[in-house]
């Protein structure tokens, strides 16, 4: 019995699944950003000058914050429009031997026993996205026998 998936990628797919991978260092790099902007405010509002030195300051805080949300979003776009892979359809079969991967210009065949690690994740979605970036499965790189 074959349980088969087919759908098609999108952007905000690609993207929702870097957030994911990438969480612990998007929230250091946030955490860092709004450091830089504490800062700078708390500097301004001391001194008497007001806001002289540290709209620099400022402005490198704003970058490190928003940067790399959009570079990850530029990214995932990339990724999308640049692979043909992932322009058409792309389907998965998951049977008793293992599971399949298809799509226009790619077939990629994982067997059960070759599988030496499965971790299945907490956030476990409906999309094809969100079942490849929670369900990792580590193969060996020969086969024995």
């Amino acid at each position: 019995m074959a349980i088969q998936a087919e759908g098609k990628f999108t952007t905000v797919d690609f993207w929702r699944g870097s957030r994911l991978l990438s969480r612990k260092s998007l929230a250091v790099v946030s955490i860092c950003g709004l450091l830089i902007l504490a800062t700078a405010t708390l500097t301004s509002l001391s001194d008497e000058q007001g806001w002289r030195g540290q709209l620099v300051v400022f402005g490198l805080g704003l970058l490190v914050l928003v940067y790399y949300w959009v570079a990850i979003f530029y990214r995932a776009h990339r990724r999308v429009t640049q692979s043909p892979n992932l322009r058409g359809t792309v389907r998965f079969e998951f049977d008793d031997s293992g599971f399949v991967i298809q799509s226009a210009h790619a077939r990629s065949v994982c067997e059960w026993t070759g599988i030496l690690k499965w971790r299945e994740g907490e956030v476990m979605r409906d999309q094809e996205l969100g079942v490849m970036r929670t369900m990792s499965c580590r193969t060996s790189k020969r086969r024995s026998g």
